[in-house]
């Protein structure tokens, strides 16, 4: 890959906020919902187990970038995943010229 020579290898610095995202109960023991539009009726079952949902804010270094994403823990697996895409929430002004990449661009603190 073209860009490891241009682009600092980023490390972690501070987590600066993490929080777990809770399903409602309900949510989690819905089964069916019969009759709709006149006397619904809802049924519920056992609670499924859900997986764990965190949304994170990170900084690192070099350069300070911000960042936020959402992680799922699968328990049954013991698996991390990323749900979705990394933001970079911060500018990032000059930092990343050396590089054209659009995707990696976020990425990138020029070396």
């Amino acid at each position: 890959m073209d860009h490891l020579d241009l682009c600092a290898k980023l490390r972690l610095q501070a987590v600066l906020e993490a929080e777990q995202l809770v399903a409602n109960d309900n949510v989690l023991r819905f089964e069916e919902s019969l009759h709709d539009v006149i006397n619904r009726t809802v049924r519920y079952g056992n609670r499924s187990d859900p997986m764990v949902i965190y949304q994170l804010t990170l900084r690192t270094e070099p350069g300070g970038a911000l960042f936020e994403g959402t992680v799922r823990y699968d328990e049954t697996f013991d698996e991390i995943a990323l749900a979705g895409d990394v933001s970079r929430i911060n500018e990032y002004g000059k930092q990343s010229d050396c590089i054209d990449n659009f995707k990696l661009k976020k990425f990138c603190y020029c070396v």
